[in-house]
């Protein structure tokens, strides 16, 4: 569940930073926002009346296939959230929490 987490994270990044990569006049940042768009070509249409823009630039993407990666990274997310709260980790950051304000609170 982590990697596909950071998986998506990652790609999300790239799709709404190659506009920007595009427009930023640096020849190494340019071409890597045009490798972006070119790897999310087989992906995606890429029709720009139906994507989101970004600095007067289309996304890599349509509004559509960025929805569906947005969404994905929220549900595998909250996957990795639930399994760590599963293993106890959450609880005992909330525990931790609890007790240092109320070691805080005894102090004032």
């Amino acid at each position: 569940i982590r990697i596909i987490t950071i998986l998506l994270g990652l790609s999300l990044a790239a799709i709404t930073t190659a506009p920007l990569l595009m427009q930023s006049g640096n020849l190494f940042l340019n071409y890597f926002g045009t490798v972006i768009y070119f790897l999310a070509d087989p992906i995606c249409h890429q029709l720009p009346e139906r994507s989101l823009f970004i600095n007067d630039l289309p996304m890599p993407v349509c509004a559509r296939c960025f929805s569906i990666y947005l969404g994905g990274f929220f549900i595998f997310a909250l996957a990795w959230i639930k399994q760590y709260a599963s293993n106890g980790l959450i609880g005992s950051i909330t525990v931790s929490y609890t007790h240092l304000r109320a070691h805080e609170t005894k102090a004032n």
